[in-house]
């Protein structure tokens, strides 16, 4: 074997040793990414007669994250307003490396009028170690007293030959 034939083959055991070292150490542990991708979900909940009832929204990340990820969020008006409907709240959430789920908590205010059903929205901003992608959840509240109705009879009249008769209603 010539020198030529030599440096071919010796060329060719170095590249592929160099691939089976490069296969071998990882890139990045399994599944992590440092940059993911945050999203806030919609939800409803069912008013209730006096005492408080919580709206829980879900946050989520789509995957692991290898450093903390935190978010901020609020609260703000649409058809349901502050403080009658909902109480206001703000704040922080933080994902540990690993963690994809958190959720905020919305206190909503139960009442015994018919409202029919009311809306508010829950907002993230200011994220660090990630991107905000659906950063707007629609939080639906639903009002469990029924609507106010009116029923009304209908009305027997007999007709005269002349004159006007009075027709009476009855309205429950």
């Amino acid at each position: 074997m010539g020198s030529s034939a030599r440096m071919r083959s010796f060329g060719a055991v170095a590249i592929a040793l160099g691939a089976l070292v490069a296969s071998a150490l990882p890139l990045s542990p399994a599944g992590a990414d440092t940059r993911r991708r945050l999203s806030v979900g919609d939800t409803s909940v069912v008013e209730g007669t006096g005492a408080t009832v919580d709206a829980i929204v879900p946050v989520t990340l789509d995957g692991p994250a290898l450093n903390p990820v935190t978010v901020s969020y609020f609260v703000a008006n649409s058809s349901a307003t502050l403080p009658g409907d909902f109480a206001y709240v703000s704040g922080a959430l933080t994902f540990t490396p690993g963690q994809t789920a958190k959720s905020v908590t919305v206190p909503i205010a139960g009442d015994v009028r018919w409202e029919g059903v009311e809306e508010f929205t829950v907002n993230l901003f200011g994220p660090v170690e990630a991107t905000v992608i659906d950063g707007t959840g629609q939080v639906r509240i639903i009002d469990d007293e029924r609507p106010p109705y009116a029923f009304v009879t209908s009305p027997t009249v007999i007709e005269g030959d002349s004159g006007s008769t009075n027709a009476v209603f009855n309205v429950r």
